[in-house]
């Protein structure tokens, strides 16, 4: 269940734990989300809480002078991937991915001993996009979207959640987690511990948009148990002139949180198709900063033993459909980030523009029978 409410002073949820290495997830709920690949093409302010302090009082110290550098990018995966979560059990690394096209989407789970160089466990379970892991006191919790609604008849979009204690084998949780606003699409769970619980970061857009007009605004809400949330009654991020959004395209999407080491916490989101960060000393109010230097969507990470941040996210490449990337941010001082952000306009597709069909979808007709998820929404666009 959710409801409106304050926030309460945090702080962070690490995603490391000393579990039992786990080699997959029994995800529960088949759900179709291969229009994860045509998310990517167009890839989104205080809380209600009287008792806060102002923004500018409880941002952290010359947060203006900060931004960060991308270095050092891979490719680890290619054809059909999206929606990375990486999670450290022990001493591996375990990156749960979606796996979209041509048919219901999976979660793959992949391993690793460097969170560089990734093995398929050849595990492969029926999982949403933007799907998200977390270790919370002594259990493995996944929480993850229902089927994202194609047609104005579908369903609403809500999060919901599976435990396990061996990471292993999940069991469904009774009930929603969160619910959308009224006429809106819920996606991108985030999870950070609290002092009194737990505190939880999506994004919401309007139903009745195109996919590939995707508005959004990212909220927040406060949980004791993990089950139970009261959400904000404001956004915690929406677009400004720093995204350089068109004026009838606001986008702030699927959100990320990081506990800085250095005090405060950092928040990265996508604004189509660009990657985008913000700071806060209290998780409630948000300094952004601007782009980070990267093209893509669906952030993921964590900080390495140096301050740097191990950084996952992903993309869309017409020959290849969804990857997946790694790269390191290294976050520099006593320079202003590239704030408001020039975004050429070439790489926003206007309304109107219709991109190149996935792979799945070429050759095939709008009434064709059977068609996957992504096929349906790509013949949807205007």
């Amino acid at each position: 269940m959710s409801a409106q409410r304050g926030s309460p002073q945090f702080d962070v949820f690490s995603r490391e734990a000393g579990f039992a290495p786990i080699a997959i997830v029994a995800i529960v709920g088949v759900l179709l989300a291969g229009g994860a690949g045509l998310f990517y093409l167009q890839r989104s302010t205080p809380s209600n809480s009287t008792s806060l302090k102002t923004q500018s009082e409880t941002q952290t110290k010359d947060s203006s002078q900060i931004s960060f550098e991308a270095s050092d990018k891979k490719l680890l995966l290619t054809g059909g991937f999206a929606d990375p979560s990486v999670i450290k059990l022990n001493d591996k690394y375990i990156m749960y991915v979606n796996k979209f096209g041509g048919g219901p989407s999976a979660n793959l789970v992949y391993t690793s001993s460097d969170g560089i160089a990734w093995t398929d466990t050849g595990k492969k379970v029926p999982g949403a996009p933007t799907s998200r892991v977390f270790l919370m006191d002594g259990l493995v919790r996944l929480y993850y979207t229902t089927q994202v609604p194609i047609n104005p008849s579908d369903p609403p979009s809500q999060i919901l959640s599976a435990k396990s204690t061996d990471g292993i084998n999940f069991i469904n949780e009774e009930g929603i987690r969160v619910k959308p606003t009224d006429g809106y699409v819920i996606e991108g769970p985030s999870l950070i511990k609290t002092d009194s619980g737990y505190r939880l970061y999506f994004s919401e857009f309007k139903k009745e948009k195109p996919q590939e007009r995707r508005d959004g605004k990212i909220f927040g809400a406060d949980s004791k148990d993990g089950l139970t949330w009261a959400r904000d009654a404001k956004p915690s991020i929406e677009t400004t002139e720093v995204e350089n959004a068109s004026a009838d395209w606001p986008q702030a999407i699927r959100p990320y949180v990081l506990k800085r080491p250095t005090g405060g916490f950092v928040l990265f989101y996508n604004t189509h198709s660009k990657i985008y960060a913000a700071l806060s000393d209290n998780g409630i109010s948000w300094e952004k900063l601007g782009s980070i230097g990267i093209k893509g969507a669906d952030s993921d990470g964590y900080y390495q033993p140096d301050g740097t941040i191990r950084f996952y996210y992903g993309d869309f490449s017409e020959k290849t459909s969804g990857v997946v990337y790694t790269a390191v941010l290294t976050e520099t001082k006593g320079k202003k980030a590239d704030a408001p952000d020039k975004q050429p306009m070439e790489n926003i597709k206007p309304f109107g523009t219709k991109p190149p069909p996935p792979p799945e979808c070429v050759g095939k007709k709008a009434d064709d029978p059977n068609l996957s998820q992504s096929c349906q929404m790509w013949f949807k666009i205007q």
